[in-house]
């Protein structure tokens, strides 16, 4: 299993020029290694034009 801490080391890395969602889905792939598919895979990427330092989060 791939897992969720593995995924989210994956996520804690700085995203490259191809955006996250390629890196995770080659990183995916190599961990696969064209092993037969158990079960499905789904992403969802969200580009926003807001930085993590101007959002403020309030209670």
């Amino acid at each position: 299993m791939f897992g969720q801490a593995r995924f989210e080391q994956l996520l804690a890395v700085e995203m490259n020029e191809d955006g996250r969602l390629i890196d995770i889905r080659n990183q995916v792939g190599k961990f696969v290694d064209g092993a037969l598919a158990t079960d499905d895979i789904s992403l969802v990427e969200i580009k926003t034009l807001v930085t993590s330092d101007e959002i403020i989060l309030e209670s």
